[in-house]
């Protein structure tokens, strides 16, 4: 998760691989990260390293990463 004045935001891929900013409100915070409250359908690929080094529009190729334990 980034934030800029704007607000909090992640980036997403479309199905281009394109980068996609996508605005998110926050939620809790636990033990494994923090909930995102707000922003997300639950089936979008979201950027989950390297995020701060990427710009809206540019071209990635994604390496899934794994499925979190117990979820």
């Amino acid at each position: 998760m980034l934030s800029d004045p704007q607000g909090a935001f992640v980036y997403v891929l479309n199905k281009a691989n394109k980068v996609e900013r996508r605005p998110v409100r926050t939620g809790d915070v636990t033990s494994r990260g923090i909930v995102v409250a707000q922003g997300l359908s639950g089936n979008e690929r979201v950027v989950l390293r390297a995020g701060g080094f990427l710009n809206p529009g540019d071209v990635v190729r994604p390496v899934m990463a794994p499925a979190p334990a117990g979820g």
